[in-house]
């Protein structure tokens, strides 16, 4: 193993282990759930069937609730205002749901045009979640040590370029402290997971 790499996982392994009280979060089902969830990001109906035929189950505007519902009543409305200045197609933000080894998640689909370009999205928030993924654990699962991390008081990081699949052109991993100062902002916090591909419009 090369120094370098060495220099990177061990504090990651003794962070690791230092938050071994967190071991019952099922890391591998989700981080799984998620990678055959998201499937194919050419368009938002393609993502929609590989969804479902992973077991999620679309919701509608009227069952949004809770956390899901002050999310993306956020979200669409922030999608609104970037609409409204020119140019650009926000589409549809469409979310789905299932349990996964007893944690209730969310999978939320978006897609972006503009200027010729299409960027597609594919989210998994576990709203609410206090226990973070180990960096470490996520990047054993994808096989490959992160491009990037970011360890800020508002939000950690870590990101993958290329993604989990085949086709994605990134995969990140987010955790947003129950006491961010950002939690406000982002109207969430907890654990999120996120896939984006581009392509032509």
């Amino acid at each position: 193993m090369k120094r370098r790499a060495i220099a990177f996982f061990l504090p990651l392994a003794i962070a690791s282990a230092a938050n071994a009280a967190d071991a019952n979060y099922p890391v591998v089902e989700i981080l799984d759930a998620f990678r055959d969830g998201c499937g194919s990001l050419e368009n938002q109906q393609m993502a929609s069937v590989s969804l479902i035929t992973a077991g999620w189950t679309p919701i509608s505007r009227s069952e949004e609730t809770g956390q899901l519902a002050v999310f993306l009543d956020f979200s669409r409305k922030a999608a609104l205002k970037v609409a409204e200045s020119g140019g650009v197609d926000m589409g549809e933000i469409t979310p789905f749901a299932k349990t996964i080894a007893g944690e209730e998640v969310f999978m939320v689909l978006d897609e972006v045009k503009a200027d010729g370009n299409r960027i597609s999205g594919c989210q998994l928030y576990d709203f609410g979640e206090e226990r973070p993924i180990p960096v470490e654990q996520a990047g054993s699962w994808l096989k490959r040590a992160p491009s990037e991390i970011k360890e800020l008081p508002e939000v950690r990081t870590a990101e993958w370029s290329p993604g989990v699949r085949s086709g994605h052109d990134s995969f990140k991993i987010f955790f947003v402290p129950g006491d961010s100062p950002a939690r406000q902002m982002f109207n969430f916090y907890g654990v999120a997971l996120k896939a984006d591909t581009l392509g032509a419009e």
